[in-house]
């Protein structure tokens, strides 16, 4: 290289003799030799013109030699002329010192070890390289030797050492170690403040141009920030003379740009008076002053404590639409203990839960479940609280299950056991839990509703004696216990249920319903509706129930319960939960759709014609049923999704006046309607299987009215009902003899159809009448039943059909307004006016209709 060409001849042949790869390790060599050459140590060179080098040190290890020491005298005996007592500038200054030192005797700058070529630091940085940072950083009081007086850093005054300001200081706040004084400067009325967080004091540039006396340093200082930040300084007024509560001091006070205070008073003023006495709370101090003790008052703030507060809504957002009546909050307030925080277990009730086994059974020992570091904190924290509340304490049971946790809607954990092995082994309750469809029925007529929420419904309720070791569960740092009712052992929902049902059973289906937890108190009016919920606040605060306030309605003309929005109206579909199906995308498996098929389910009463229009994801769920999407399903699934979102409000019963049911049949399925005064309360319809689709016309008819019968018998038991029918014949079934019914032949068996006697079995005991109405004024039960047929039905009559008509089909799938009008006729087939769909043909006026098919 050329720079090792134009090197000294005898740092040249050291360089080459290390074969430097690249410029900065020839570079870094050739410093390490100029540096080595100008020591102590000295090259000699050999008769044979070969260098002699001092032999290296051993490599056993040695206490590093420490840098030069700093010789910190006060400012009136600095000698200048000396060069042992030179001071060290800035943080730059001293690190560069440092290098030139290391460099100078071979060292690593980093680590401070002997350096080679093939030295590596080591991953620890030894003590002792540290200490020699520390002493060279800090300039402690010992004179340079005479070895290192070759070591000159820059001249600096010795106050220029180290100088730190608080954040109190900068920012203006009031700090747990500073007090705030009034005082005066020159006559200037000045805002002080004594800081322990500063190492001098300072003065505000502001006040410093108003005042005599102020000289320039000779070299700028720099102040270090607390939490970061330099200032600068540039002048001092020495020997000022400023005043507190008419007591004079003298300090030097460095000029710096203060915005908040005009005095900063450090710790230099503090330990010229001490000792002294401090009370940081009450803001004084008593310091020493010309041979007796002075007592200094701060300034006090104006409230004693101050408390900055910011409450916001962790659960859920609140309506404002939904503000509670000044009669509830009086009543509420009357009841404060029922919405207070639980402060001791809940009394022993005779509904206490048990936990019965099998005979024979053994105790179930689970393997603790593994967790991550953050999960193990989070269970430690829950476990703490339930112990510290005495729902849980520890145990030496031989039964121990694993520990779950499930994240909540707002990303916090909920604390669960995994008692799947203990409820294998437990007795079963037989307590009937409600139906909900039962619970809706019983709000006709009301106009009014509050919805009440149990706080930790199941821990309000003990486990009775004996029983607990059976809830033990074990952590990864204990063994522990419940003491009440644990969530999801079996037959809780039942023993809950059970113990809420006998506190409300004055009230129970005449003001107020219960569901597990959710307790909805229902009226016909604001004044009816006041008494009621006195009484169930009175019956539950006798049994010392707790309520959670924060998640409660009262006196709401309409709210949301057990997935369905109740109001005077009737009853309809929760829109959140009608928003999760809309937002559904299109299953990729079994699982998928099973779960979509659930959710909408729950309403299928609201839909006319669930039943047929979910038939092809139905089937999809059979047995051995490969899953295969087609665009058929997409039909079906997206008609589905749009019923649910256009889901009428269906109107609540009144058993004070009649009912109707409305039947109807087709070869797809079957249909119906309950309605009253017009109004339907539900929709019925089913597809039809394999077997069900050979039957009769009149059969069919009949199979209707006995599905709707069976499905709304406690509606229609009470009094007379209609029955209509599209079907002639069947409005004179009173009239008509019953015949013993022929076997229906089938292929492997002979099974015995005897419709008329089913129909007769079920209708038997009732009150009813069967109407005929025209199919034209059935609508309701013909949509329900009415679905085109299948383009891949197999008939049992054979006929020739052109192969064009299956390209016709085909190019359906691509042509928009095809697929719109085949969705539309599919749910009901009169509803486009011209257009039939037959075989999977959409036809206009009987003649076939090509649609976008261009080549056809």
């Amino acid at each position: 290289m050329q720079f090792i060409e134009g090197l000294d001849p005898i740092i040249k042949s050291v360089v080459l003799v290390q074969r430097p790869q690249d410029l900065d390790s020839a570079c870094s060599l050739a410093l390490l030799q100029e540096e080595a050459a100008s020591s102590s140590s000295v090259i000699k060179r050999k008769p044979d013109g070969r260098f002699s080098w001092p032999l290296p040190p051993p490599k056993t290890p040695q206490p590093l030699p420490l840098p030069p020491r700093i010789d910190k005298k006060p400012p009136e005996d600095h000698n200048v002329s000396n060069p042992a007592v030179r001071q060290p500038g800035s943080m730059e200054q001293k690190f560069s010192a440092l290098h030139q030192y290391r460099r100078a005797r071979g060292l690593c700058d980093r680590c401070a070890e002997k350096w080679s070529r093939d030295h590596r630091c080591a991953p620890q940085v030894q003590l002792h390289a540290m200490q020699e940072v520390w002493d060279l950083l800090s300039c402690s009081d010992q004179p340079l030797s005479e070895d290192d007086t070759a070591f000159t850093p820059p001249e600096q005054e010795s106050e220029q050492l180290f100088m730190a300001l608080s954040k109190a200081a900068v920012t203006g706040a009031s700090g747990p170690r500073t007090m705030q004084f009034s005082g005066l400067i020159q006559g200037i009325s000045i805002r002080i403040l004594i800081d322990s967080g500063s190492t001098h004091s300072f003065l505000a540039d502001s006040i410093a141009i108003q005042l005599s006396g102020i000289s320039p340093l000779a070299s700028a200082i720099s102040v270090q920030v607390a939490g970061g930040g330099l200032l600068t300084c540039h002048s001092e007024l020495v020997n000022a003379s400023w005043s507190i509560q008419d007591v004079q001091f003298l300090s030097t006070l460095r000029v710096l740009p203060l915005q908040s205070y005009d005095l900063i008073v450090g710790m230099d003023w503090l330990e010229m008076h001490s000792p002294m006495q401090v009370h940081w709370k009450q803001k004084w101090l008593s310091i020493p002053y010309d041979d007796k003790f002075i007592v200094l008052q701060g300034i006090l703030p104006e409230v004693p404590d101050g408390v900055l507060v910011h409450v916001v809504a962790l659960l859920e957002s609140v309506d404002p639409t939904e503000s509670i009546p000044p009669e509830v909050q009086r009543l509420l307030s009357e009841f404060v203990a029922l919405f207070a925080e639980p402060t001791r277990l809940p009394p022993p009730r005779h509904c206490d839960h048990e936990i019965p086994l099998f005979a024979g059974a053994q105790p179930v020992n689970v393997r603790p479940y593994r967790y991550a570091p953050a999960l193990k904190s989070e269970i430690e924290k829950q476990v703490s609280d339930m112990l510290s509340t005495g729902v849980i304490q520890p145990s030496t049971s031989s039964f121990s299950s694993p520990v779950l946790l499930v994240k909540k809607k707002d990303q916090s954990w909920r604390f669960c056991v995994d008692y799947r092995f203990l409820n294998a082994l437990t007795v079963k309750s037989k307590f009937l839990i409600p139906v909900i469809d039962e619970l809706l029925d019983e709000l006709a007529h009301a106009s009014w509703f509050s919805c009440l929420d149990m706080r930790a419904g199941f821990h309000q309720i003990r486990l009775k004696p004996g029983e607990e070791y059976k809830t033990a569960f074990q952590t990864h740092f204990g063994h522990f216990e419940f003491t009440l009712m644990a969530f999801g052992l079996t037959g809780a929902p039942g023993t809950f249920q059970f113990a809420v049902n006998g506190t409300l059973a004055p009230a129970l289906r005449k003001f107020a319903l219960v569901f597990f937890d959710d307790i909805l108190v229902y009226s016909a009016s604001y004044e009816d509706h006041l008494v009621h919920l006195r009484a169930v606040f009175e019956l539950l605060q006798r049994d010392q129930w707790k309520i959670k306030h924060s998640k409660c309605k009262f006196a709401q003309r309409q709210v949301a319960y057990l997935g369905h929005v109740v109001s005077a109206k009737g009853v309809a579909t929760d829109p959140a939960k009608i928003e999760a199906v809309l937002s559904w995308p299109i299953p990729s498996n079994v699982k998928e759709l099973r779960s979509f098929l659930g959710l909408a389910g729950y309403y299928r009463k609201f839909v006319r014609h669930f039943g047929v229009i979910a038939c092809p994801l139905n089937n999809l769920l059979r047995k051995h049923t490969p899953f295969v999407w087609t665009a058929d399903h997409t039909v079906a699934f997206e008609i589905l999704k749009q019923a649910l979102a256009s889901a009428p409000v269906l109107a609540l019963p009144d058993f004070s006046k009649p009912f109707a049911i409305e039947t109807d049949a087709s070869a797809e399925g079957v249909g119906a309607v309950l309605m009253q005064c017009g109004h339907p309360l539900a929709f019925l319809s089913k597809p039809l299987g394999p077997r069900n689709r050979g039957l009769s016309t009149y059969e069919k008819e009949y199979l209707a009215i006995l599905i709707a019968v069976d499905q709304w018998r406690h509606y229609l038991q009470a009094a007379e009902f209609l029955i209509l029918t599209d079907h002639r014949s069947l409005s004179h079934l009173n009239e008509q003899r019953l015949h013993t019914p022929w076997p229906t032949m089938h292929r492997y068996c002979t099974k015995v159809q005897p419709w008329q006697q089913k129909v007769f079995a079920k209708l038997l005991g009732l009150q009813y009448r069967i109407v005929y109405r025209k199919g034209s004024a059935n609508n309701a039960a013909d949509a329900l039943s009415r679905r085109p047929h299948d383009i891949n039905q197999s008939f049992a009559l054979s006929a020739a059909v052109p192969s064009w008509l299956a390209d016709v089909s085909i190019g359906y799938q691509h042509d928009l307004e095809a697929q719109s009008l085949i969705a539309k006729l599919t749910v009901a087939s009169d509803s486009v006016p011209h257009f039939t769909l037959r075989d999977g043909v959409l036809r206009y006026k009987n003649r076939i209709w090509l649609g976008t098919n261009l080549p056809l």
